[in-house]
Parts: structure tokens; C-alpha cells; sequence
């Protein structure tokens, strides 16, 4: 069962047509209390209090590695600490990490309780990831996207967030629930 769903689409001006998300200029700023960088895998995966920010967008869970563009898909792949002297492997004893990749991420996979802000919308599941190179967050695990009193729910919700549009599937498990309050 698939529904495509636009009611948390909310008419934009022509100005704004193209969310902040898609501008290439805008860092991708990520703090957590531990980081981890593989660079032979080209991940990075933060844990403890992970907290993602480009522009409007913000997205937390205990867990996220980050896969980084290889040469072919960007220009040069690199990770710029902000921090003195951190270590690249081993235990960072660190405080807090916060990392601009410069729109060098592939994509993002969090998990253990995922939950996103986007403007006037907001979400939780258990599992997402995020394509950057598409702008879709997929979400998995009793998957939740709500606009004021509105909200859609279903097996998995995928959440477009260029076009801040959702498209939610179903299953015999769970089907595709949706609210729409007709006083907003």
C-alpha cells in the first residue's frame, strides 16, 4: 500500500521554491560527544547526543555514521574538526565534536530513536537515512511526520525534504494512518 501525501506541503513564494537544504553554499555542522573517522571506509560515525544542522533542517539520535563522497563524487573528500589537536582514531576524550563537511556527505544513517526538524514539520522514528545526494530522508521503525496537529505514519515514510513532500507505504503490520486537522 503506497500513499503519496502533500498536505504538509506548504504553499511557498517563488523566492523560496528551492529550500535552503538544496543550497550547495550551506555546511552541515554535526556535534556528538564521541567521533569515530575511518578514512580507508570514508565514514565517520558519531554516537552520544548527535545533533545535525544545514540551515532550517536539524535532525538528533544516539547514533550516526556518515559516509563521505570518495574523490570521484567530490573534489576532495575531507573532514575539518573544529577542535585542537583531536585525535582521528582511538577514543576522543573530547567533550563535544563538531564537524563541517562542506557538502561532502553521501549520506547519513542514524538509528536508536531518530527525530528531525524541518520549518514548521517535524518526525521520529526508529531508524533514518538520508540521501543526500537526493534530499530524501527514509524512515523506518513506527516512522511519524507531523505538521501541527497533522501527522502520517505507515511502515516507512519517505520524506523529500527539496520538495517537503512525504510519500508513506504500508504494510499488512501497519497500515497508512493519516490526521488531518480541519481547524488549521
Amino acid at each position: 500500500m503506497l500513499a503519496q501525501l502533500a498536505p504538509f506541503a506548504v504553499p511557498v513564494p517563488a523566492a523560496k521554491a528551492a529550500p535552503q537544504l538544496a543550497d550547495n553554499g550551506l555546511p552541515v555542522k554535526i556535534n556528538a560527544d564521541d567521533m569515530e573517522y575511518d578514512i580507508d571506509k570514508n565514514r565517520v560515525i558519531f554516537k552520544g547526543n548527535v545533533h545535525v544542522v544545514r540551515g532550517e533542517f536539524n535532525m538528533t539520535a544516539p547514533k550516526m555514521t556518515i559516509y563521505i563522497k570518495t574523490a570521484k563524487q567530490a573534489e576532495k573528500a575531507e573532514v575539518n574538526v573544529n577542535h585542537d589537536a583531536i585525535p582521528l582514531t582511538g577514543k576522543v576524550t573530547t567533550d563535544k565534536k563538531t564537524v563541517d563537511t562542506q557538502n561532502k556527505i553521501d549520506k547519513i544513517e542514524a538509528e536508536n530513536g531518530v527525530k528531525f526538524k524541518y520549518g514548521t514539520q517535524s518526525g521520529h522514528s526508529h531508524s533514518a537515512t538520508y540521501d543526500a545526494n537526493k534530499g530524501i530522508l527514509t524512515m523506518k521503525g513506527d516512522p511519524v511526520v507531523q505538521d501541527g496537529n497533522n501527522s502520517i505514519r505507515g511502515e516507512t515514510i519517505l520524506y523529500y525534504l527539496y520538495e517537503r513532500k512525504s510519500e508513506v507505504v504500508g504494510s499488512h503490520r501497519r497500515r497508512v494512518e493519516a490526521i488531518f486537522d480541519s481547524n488549521q
